[in-house]
């Protein structure tokens, strides 16, 4: 047997699974706007998405029951489009949509917002919690690494300036 979330579209995730000689699909419909990004928990029972919107909430929600577990909202403008879980599970990072792509940190279980700071004018593709043992800065992507006050070890994927390459870039090469 094996699941995994396969794609979202519009409002809608859609959760496929596959065991021998049957293939089923599920779907979370508990947003009422797009879906812009999606980030897993560590422990792979759950899984966060955001949408877009003047206002627009994070849902968390379990993947085997599609039962939605907090729902954020209250701090983003225009939409969330980044959205990641920090190693140990308990803290979501998110990005939003506004024209600073402020990021906020959140006790995801409590709803309480822990920490926020302004990101960078230019898009924000992904978000990452540090991979690596806190304090260490892991050499994995051309990421600008941003402080965000009381939480470490967050990091934000830009696209590189037009005349340099990082070799573990996901960005093509500029020339």
């Amino acid at each position: 047997m094996c699941s995994r979330l396969s794609s979202h579209y519009a409002l809608v995730i859609r959760l496929h699974r596959y065991d021998v000689g049957r293939h089923t699909q599920r779907f979370y419909l508990q947003h009422t706007d797009d879906i812009l990004c999606l980030g897993l928990h560590p422990d792979g029972t759950l899984a966060a998405t955001g949408q877009i919107g003047k206002s627009p909430p994070i849902h968390v929600w379990d993947v085997k029951t599609m039962a939605t577990k907090a729902v954020l909202a209250g701090f983003h403008n225009r939409g969330v489009c980044a959205l990641d879980f920090s190693p140990d599970g308990k803290r979501l990072v998110s990005v939003g949509l506004d024209d600073d792509h402020c990021i906020c940190v959140w006790d995801w279980r409590s709803g309480a917002q822990l920490a926020s700071t302004r990101g960078h004018k230019d898009k924000i593709f992904v978000v990452r919690y540090n991979p690596v043992t806190e304090g260490e800065v892991g050499d994995f992507c051309p990421c600008r690494r941003i402080k965000v006050p009381g939480i470490v070890g967050i990091y934000l994927m830009i696209p590189p300036p037009s005349n340099t390459h990082h070799p573990n870039s996901p960005f093509p090469a500029s020339g």
